[in-house]
């Protein structure tokens, strides 16, 4: 598989938390944000959530084949949901750089829900097990913290 760019969403203001930066808090001896990606004259590029220590080493990887079995240029994750099927995490998805103009003139005509801008250029779904832990889990508040920490611990 090609490598894709990363782009962390680190947006917020972390009130929750008590402010500061929530990418920089600890998790397994290291801050939760501890990588990044990039690379110029990219065809598409995969984002995460800076606050979500638990999403899928397989994310790039399954947004990639959702969207080429769906023939969709993109792909946004999601997890089941049994009263309406799934719930869609738009901070995960695999974006091509080819509708960022367009996504930019979206916004600034007002869209501010992003998977309204998805559902106009039907972005596939990419389903992810929550069956051993949520992966799109994240760290809003101190005891959010605090049991990321004890899953951490008690993971496989």
């Amino acid at each position: 598989m090609t490598q894709l760019p990363a782009v962390i969403l680190a947006g917020g203001l972390a009130r929750r938390m008590g402010g500061g930066d929530k990418g920089l808090l600890t998790l397994g001896h290291q801050p939760i944000l501890s990588d990044l990606a990039a690379k110029l004259g990219a065809t598409a590029i995969v984002t995460v959530s800076a606050d979500t220590p638990f999403f899928p080493r397989d994310l790039a990887q399954t947004l990639t084949a959702s969207a080429a079995r769906e023939w969709h240029a993109f792909a946004l994750a999601a997890t089941p949901e049994p009263e309406r099927g799934s719930v869609r995490h738009p901070t995960f998805g695999l974006w091509p750089t080819a509708l960022r103009d367009d996504l930019r003139a979206a916004l600034n005509d007002g869209v501010r829900k992003v998977v309204a801008w998805t559902d106009r250029h039907g972005a596939a779904t990419a389903l992810f097990d929550t069956s051993d832990i949520d992966p799109f889990f994240n760290v809003n508040t101190p005891e959010d913290l605090t049991l990321a920490r004890s899953l951490l611990a008690t993971a496989p």
